[in-house]
């Protein structure tokens, strides 16, 4: 188990002792992806967990946060997760300045023109969930609705099995959809645009299933 695992079974135990519930299960599904971005600043050449991104624009850690190199377009990183099936989690910390940023989320991506996707972006006073399956670059069936939070920092989590992609914003179910398979890829990784390079952090993609299950 990694140091920074660790710490969050730690502080899961301490702060349920504080509230006077049970602590969370533990987690015991093998990563099949993840990497924290505490380290120095550099250009990122693979994840921590081993895994090169596919071809596609360049990101950077930052102060142990993870951003793009540019902040123009819409770019994403991708790797291949070596499986269609995925539960996928990012923490996401949206800029917001001129711009609305928007970052997320993509998963059964066969490159940055093919994938689903689930993110956010800033809206004024609140923030656009948006959920699209990208074919060929174009957005299909597409959802989206407004969060009334003056926060911009949230966590972000898909999974996807079979032809049901259920989607979670910070812990809480938000969509359950059936999704028609699209892009045959398995990439899985995250999705910035809004022209801000915003934060990301501690992205984490395990197979789906039982989280007492080691399988």
């Amino acid at each position: 188990m990694s140091f920074s695992e660790f710490k969050r079974h730690a502080f899961n135990v301490l702060f349920a002792a504080l509230l006077g519930k049970e602590p969370l299960p533990v987690n015991c599904r093998p990563w099949l992806v993840h990497d924290t971005f505490n380290r120095p600043n550099e250009a990122i050449a693979q994840l921590a967990s081993g895994h090169r991104p596919l071809p596609g624009a360049a990101w950077r850690v930052e102060n142990g946060q993870l951003r793009p190199a540019s902040a123009e377009g819409t770019t994403c990183l991708l790797v291949n997760a070596g499986a269609r099936d995925v539960d996928a989690s990012v923490d996401i910390f949206l800029e917001q300045t001129r711009n609305e940023a928007a970052a997320g989320l993509a998963v059964r991506a066969a490159d940055a023109g093919n994938m689903d996707r689930f993110f956010l972006q800033a809206k004024g006073p609140g923030v656009e969930a948006r959920i699209d399956t990208l074919i060929n670059g174009q957005r299909r069936a597409e959802e989206r609705w407004i969060i009334p939070a003056i926060k911009r920092g949230f966590t972000l989590r898909v999974v996807a099995a079979g032809d049901e992609f259920i989607y979670l914003i910070d812990g809480t179910e938000v969509k359950r959809l059936k999704r028609a398979p699209s892009a045959a890829g398995m990439g899985v990784g995250v999705v910035n645009g809004g022209g801000e390079a915003s934060r990301l952090d501690n992205l984490e993609v395990r197979a789906p299933g039982s989280v007492f299950s080691a399988q």
